[in-house]
């Protein structure tokens, strides 16, 4: 078993991060980032390996899954994806469609579809060899993403869930790896969100930038997203 976890600035556009690890059968990709030259450069290097190769598309965001060209699908065994990209991806046969809350790919990797906690339908890879899960933007590192009350309570209880399985890697969408112990912290960051959108509903003309400039989230990026989470909740 090996892993390596594509992290911080994998590519020049988006800096959206890309998964990889190998089992003594297979060799999992999660998501592609957007640049298919980058996505083509690392499953170039590893199809003489003999290995089944699948790839899981965490959710149908270009800067996630852009890098998915006709050349390198024609490498891919599978493709593990939501029915959210039926319509896009629907003439590929290797496509498998996600259908229910979780699948067992083969002993001790799995998948967990999450529906509502950042778009309608999202992926975790879980390698529970390694203890470490692939969790695109339901996980973003040191910046602030748009949560509604319903994307705030699913990502809780994803995070919790996870947690209890006993994962101690997270990989983010977006930025460096988050430790089981760092990830216990986001829950503070979402009580702190939770308290001001309900502050919010009582008293619409808070100062959202000045509660945000004297927190310890003042040095995350997107602090627009704080915003939007506050005053666009619903």
């Amino acid at each position: 078993m090996s892993g390596r976890y594509f992290i911080a600035n994998s590519n020049p556009i988006t800096k959206s991060n890309m998964g990889y690890f190998e089992t003594e059968r297979c060799i999992y990709f999660f998501d592609t980032t957007h640049e298919a030259s980058y996505f083509e450069e690392k499953l170039v290097k590893v199809v003489s390996k003999g290995k089944k190769i699948i790839l899981i598309l965490s959710h149908k965001h270009k800067d996630h899954y852009g890098g998915l060209s006709s050349n390198a699908v024609e490498h891919i065994d599978r493709i593990i994806a939501s029915d959210e990209f039926t319509e896009e991806l629907g003439n590929i046969n290797s496509l498998q469609i996600l259908k229910e809350k979780e699948r067992v790919l083969e002993n001790e990797i799995k998948v967990f579809m999450i529906s509502n906690g950042h778009t309608a339908k999202d992926i975790i890879l879980c390698n529970f060899n390694n203890n470490v899960a692939f969790m695109g933007d339901l996980l973003l590192q040191k910046r602030h993403p748009f949560l509604t009350k319903q994307c705030l309570n699913v990502r809780c209880e994803t995070y919790r869930k996870l947690l209890k399985l006993g994962v101690t890697k997270f990989v983010p969408g977006h930025g460096m790896i988050v430790s089981n112990i760092e990830l216990e912290k986001y829950q503070e960051y979402f009580k702190f969100v939770e308290q001001y959108q309900k502050k919010y509903l009582e008293q619409t003309d808070i100062n959202v930038e000045e509660i945000l400039n004297k927190s310890i989230y003042r040095d995350w990026k997107y602090p627009e997203k704080f915003k939007q989470s506050i005053t666009q909740m619903s």
